[in-house]
């Protein structure tokens, strides 16, 4: 999708450069300025999928991994709710 590209994959980079694109929406830009400060929950999901082996990436399977973890299914689940 338009935040993950080609590689299905969103670094810091990324999202710092979201939470600064002014054609992004408000919520779009909170969300990765969210990402940006709370480290922690950025930490977490990135190793969501290979625990303890942090890469500072979110990758869809990462996301997919931890949304399994709290009982929302796959991203796929999710994003049709």
């Amino acid at each position: 999708d338009d935040w993950n590209g080609s590689d299905s994959i969103v670094s810091m980079d990324d999202l710092e450069g979201i939470s600064q694109d002014d054609d992004r929406s408000k919520a779009e830009q909170e969300a990765a300025q969210f990402l940006i400060d709370e480290w922690k929950f950025f930490e977490t999901l990135d190793t969501a999928r290979h625990k303890d082996d942090a890469d500072d990436k979110i990758s869809t399977n990462d996301l997919d991994s931890w949304l399994a973890s709290v009982g929302e299914g796959g991203f796929d689940d999710y994003a049709k709710s």
